[in-house]
């Protein structure tokens, strides 16, 4: 992601002119990146990726797809942010060597796991990142390496190990600080020093649930226990879309059994457990599906669910109408059923969508 100037030259030296369009897309795309404008920085990458393939720039568009997997993760487009990753890390395996390709594929990666809460997945992509000197070079990736790993640190109960790694680096100048000052202040470390000014994380979904559920969490303590009930059914519900489960792992305990012992709560919370996937069904249930959806296939069936054509989902996904049709096959097939409407109708059955 960080800015390479031998690589442009190299791009213009094969690709001309031509390349010029989507060299100025990528640099101001990551420069909206950087200052933490994410949905600006997702659309114009977006360009930049349909310009690099329309000049036929492989290494550029490589480039753009992986910095925009990060940016997509980063606004809690989680699945898009990782099927984005996959399409960068399968297109660099073709061409590129291990440790030159970009380290914001894996950072993406790490961001939707410890987000989803499958940690495993988080430190094998860190581990990967960690091996790259990218990470190292540039400041924001640094940034955001160190920010994951304090995160994955948190969500495995190590506290001692994430005050450690947080009072041994410098707050990152960026964005990114509002996310640290919040995983110190979760460990119950007080970073705040004379004069500073609090720095707010971009509005994303995984904010928004984590706001509802501080407001239904007030709204439980000052006696409202209808509201804190409500107020918990609405994080639930915007959570369950991307599966955003790490908001729901830092509550207080006394909010967890609430959604654990409320039959209403309990009953839209279902997905909230990693190990039970949104493809994994139980073999008692007629409902269940024999076998599991790919991550790439749950993303077209997501889109099918909020009624995009072929060509919009090609579109959306970077990805040909033949590949799309492949994948609705396999849905239906797996699904057990014989029309898209149908398999929108058993995703919602088995809450994949």
């Amino acid at each position: 992601m960080r800015v390479d100037t031998r690589a442009e030259r190299e791009e213009l030296a094969a690709h001309g002119t031509a390349v010029l369009p989507a060299l100025v897309l990528s640099a101001e795309g990551t420069a909206f990146l950087r200052g933490g404008d994410l949905d600006v920085a997702c659309a114009v990458l977006a360009d930049a990726v349909r310009s690099a393939a329309a000049g036929d720039c492989e290494d550029l568009r490589l480039r753009c797809v992986a910095t925009l997997s990060l940016a997509e993760a980063c606004r809690g487009q989680l699945s898009r942010g990782q099927g984005l990753a996959d399409t960068a890390m399968r297109f660099a395996e073709k061409s590129v060597a291990a440790a030159e390709r970009p380290a914001a594929t894996h950072l993406a990666h790490a961001w939707v796991a410890l987000e989803r809460q499958e940690l495993a997945r988080a430190q094998h992509s860190l581990d990967r990142a960690r091996r790259l000197r990218e990470t190292q070079d540039d400041s924001l990736l640094s940034s955001m390496f160190g920010l994951l790993r304090v995160r994955l640190m948190r969500d495995r109960g190590d506290r001692v190990g994430a005050r450690c790694a947080l009072r041994n680096s410098e707050p990152p100048d960026s964005w990114l600080r509002g996310y640290v000052e919040a995983e110190a202040a979760g460990v119950g470390l007080d970073r705040a020093r004379p004069h500073d000014v609090t720095h707010r994380r971009p509005m994303t979904a995984s904010q928004g649930v984590q706001d509802l559920l501080d407001l239904a969490w007030a709204e439980w303590l000052d006696g409202n226990s209808a509201g804190g009930r409500s107020g918990i059914a609405k994080a639930l519900l915007l959570a369950r879309g991307e599966r955003i489960r790490r908001p729901f792992m830092h509550t207080p305990a006394r909010l967890r059994a609430i959604i654990r012992d409320d039959p209403a709560l309990r009953s839209l919370a279902g997905w909230l457990r990693p190990e039970q996937t949104a493809a994994a069904g139980r073999a008692d249930d007629p409902a269940s599906i024999v076998e599991d959806l790919s991550e790439r296939e749950l993303d077209v069936l997501r889109l099918l669910a909020k009624l995009r054509t072929t060509s919009e989902i090609a579109a959306e996904l970077f990805i040909s109408a033949n590949t799309v049709k492949t994948h609705v096959r396999n849905i239906l097939r797996k699904l057990s059923v014989t029309s898209r409407n149908g398999a929108v109708r058993r995703a919602w059955d088995l809450n994949l969508v």
